[in-house]
């Protein structure tokens, strides 16, 4: 499986592996209840997901490929 550590480059015309990820992720967070965390192993991360308020609280202060793919979706980013 191919991983991303940058955001997609407006020039580059290929971003279907991108979109693949975001759908992956928007997949994920319609799979937690309000309220629910998500835990990323690889970068010791939590994620907890507010639908209510489309917020996802981080927390770590380490920026990370998985916040971006948030804010794609529509999610403000905040980090505990």
């Amino acid at each position: 499986m191919t991983t991303y550590d940058r955001e997609p480059d407006p020039s580059d015309d290929d971003e279907a592996p991108y979109n693949a990820h975001i759908a992956w992720t928007q997949n994920l967070i319609n799979s937690l209840s309000d309220g629910g965390t998500w835990a990323i192993p690889r970068s010791n991360t939590l994620v907890t997901v507010h639908h209510s308020k489309k917020v996802a609280v981080f927390s770590t202060t380490k920026e990370s490929l998985a916040e971006f793919y948030f804010k794609q979706l529509g999610f403000t980013v905040n980090h505990d």
